[in-house]
């Protein structure tokens, strides 16, 4: 059995990516513990940090690019580096790990993904999409190859309901085909019993051109939290979670004037998903402009107060409020923003231990329909194919 995973983010710089590739491969490998995995990445030696034994392949059908990626991984200990095409011929199943790029922002990612899919489902070799956040979808090449590809798909694993269930159905997708389950993250970040509750509050701020959240904004929200640390006799906790140049979390995400627990600089930075995980449950409160912050918090039982200044966060923040009701706040920047996300701190900050028990109790729901999706895929697979042309 040979199984090729794509995934939504070929470098491995953000940690939440990171942790829904690493589910779906250990998922994978529990269903087919014989199986070859091959991987998209351009950062093998980030596969064997996250993925130990699964097999890199270039995502990149430039035979200059790829012969760079095998150098660039060096004499590390996963060097069978493989090349797409001939990883798409032999794979018995192509599978799609869970992402946030089936979207307008990012529609060149997703178009590349589902046309793989697409490849894939033409040489008739079963296909499925596992944590995948929809929207806003208005891209005309995106759109079309989304009704022309998903249909198609043995299952489709959805990580919220309330906003990309009604973009597939638009699209005529079978409903039979979609499960809502939740994110694939919450199964490396959710224990059996929710942890004590933290004495921190957690901040991440997103300064990218597609949050539309800049420095300004963020030193905003920044000195806020800063202040609500003050009042309650807290430290604040940098979350990163994107460590790509572009948009590292830990610049935007230090706390202005309050206590750090690390006391600034790289000490603050964390690299695994575990240790996200680990930091996010010692807070009480999670301020983010990320989403994976917040899922990771609320793994723990953590409420979330989500900052959001674009439609495609506000779809992404109502998604995940409507997994977790109760443990979502969304502040939107304007006249009262300050007023505003100081109220939202301190209302998360005075949860109960009834309400942090039940969104940890959200958390291992979701946690379980993850686990009986990809138990029910091993059945899907296990029935012929046939070939797109055939149809």
């Amino acid at each position: 059995m040979r199984i090729l995973v794509d995934q939504s983010g070929y470098e491995l710089l953000n940690l939440g990516d990171a942790a829904m590739l690493q589910v779906c491969v250990n998922r994978l490998q529990t269903l087919w513990p014989d199986a070859e995995i091959d991987v998209l990445t351009r950062s093998p030696e980030r596969l064997e940090q996250f993925c130990p034994g699964a097999i890199a392949v270039t995502p990149d059908l430039s035979p200059r690019r790829a012969r760079a990626q095998r150098r660039s991984a060096g004499a590390g200990s996963n060097t069978r580096s493989l090349r797409l095409p001939g990883a798409l011929w032999r794979a018995d199943l192509v599978i799609s790990s869970g992402g946030g790029f089936l979207n307008d922002i990012f529609w060149r990612h997703g178009a590349r993904v589902l046309n793989l899919l697409a490849l894939a489902q033409l040489l008739g070799k079963p296909t499925a999409m596992f944590s995948q956040g929809i929207g806003p979808l208005t891209h005309p090449v995106l759109g079309r190859l989304v009704s022309l590809v998903m249909p198609r798909l043995r299952l489709i694993g959805l990580r919220e309901g309330a906003g990309s269930v009604p973009l597939l159905r638009a699209r005529r997708v079978n409903q039979e085909l979609i499960h809502v389950t939740g994110d694939d993250a919450l199964l490396s970040a959710t224990a059996a019993e929710r942890p004590r509750t933290g004495t921190a509050i957690g901040l991440n701020m997103r300064v990218a051109p597609y949050s539309e959240i800049d420095s300004s904004l963020a030193g905003r929200a920044g000195a806020v939290t800063s202040q609500a640390a003050g009042r309650h006799g807290a430290a604040v906790l940098p979350l990163p979670v994107s460590h790509y140049q572009s948009t590292f979390d830990l610049d935007a995400s230090q706390p202005h004037g309050a206590t750090s627990a690390y006391g600034g600089g790289e000490s603050d930075d964390i690299v695994t998903p575990k240790e996200l995980a680990e930091r996010a449950a010692r807070c009480r409160v999670v301020v983010t402009a990320s989403y994976h912050a917040a899922v990771f918090g609320l793994a723990a039982g953590v409420p979330a107060v989500c900052v959001t200044n674009s439609g495609y966060y506000d779809l992404k923040f109502e998604g995940l409020g409507a997994q977790f009701p109760g443990g979502c706040q969304i502040v939107r920047p304007g006249p009262h923003f300050e007023r505003e996300l100081s109220d939202a701190i301190d209302r998360a900050w005075d949860a109960g231990d009834a309400d942090r028990d039940r969104i940890h109790s959200a958390a291992k729901a979701q946690v379980a329909r993850v686990e009986q999706l990809y138990a029910r895929l091993k059945s899907l697979v296990a029935a012929p194919a046939t070939p797109v042309h055939e149809r």
